[in-house]
């Protein structure tokens, strides 16, 4: 891993009914790499928090 530009690696678990969500993500955007699409979802991706306590 010494030549790799990317030398931090990150760990995730899924269950199986969201790694199906997002294989159908990629699919969709035409995507085949899912850690190009980790990285651009978690870098330019956006939360939207909703309270609806008055």
């Amino acid at each position: 891993m010494a030549n790799r530009v990317r030398q931090i690696c990150k760990e995730i678990c899924l269950t199986e009914q969201e790694e199906q969500i997002i294989k159908s993500k990629l699919a969709e955007l035409g995507m085949r790499n899912f850690g190009s699409y980790v990285r651009k979802m978690l870098i330019d991706g956006y939360i939207i928090n909703v309270d609806y306590t008055e």
